[in-house]
């Protein structure tokens, strides 16, 4: 669950976590950015950041509950996850 790996980010941070049945919610389609991540699991959503110079920013994000693996940090006090891949998303 997001909660559980991300509700404790500072402790974590830089450790590979993977959350199932995630969803995204953001007003674009594509992984660039700042992307709401949700797994009903949490009130607040975590961030999923893409850095837009990423190989696949501009890849639409599945539409479809997702299992996604990456590292979870903390940036201006909010918790969020980076994937390193497409591959870390199935």
């Amino acid at each position: 669950a997001l909660n559980a790996p991300l509700g404790s980010a500072w402790h974590i941070e830089n450790t590979l976590v993977k959350v199932q049945n995630v969803t995204i919610n953001r007003p674009t389609t594509n992984y660039s950015g700042d992307n709401n991540m949700t797994d009903g699991t949490t009130a607040t959503p975590i961030i999923l950041f893409t850095r837009s110079q990423a190989s696949f920013a501009s890849t639409p994000y599945p539409v479809v509950p997702s299992t996604f693996t990456g590292f979870p940090f903390v940036f201006d006090l909010k918790k969020e996850m980076q994937i390193r891949t497409l591959a870390d998303v199935q």
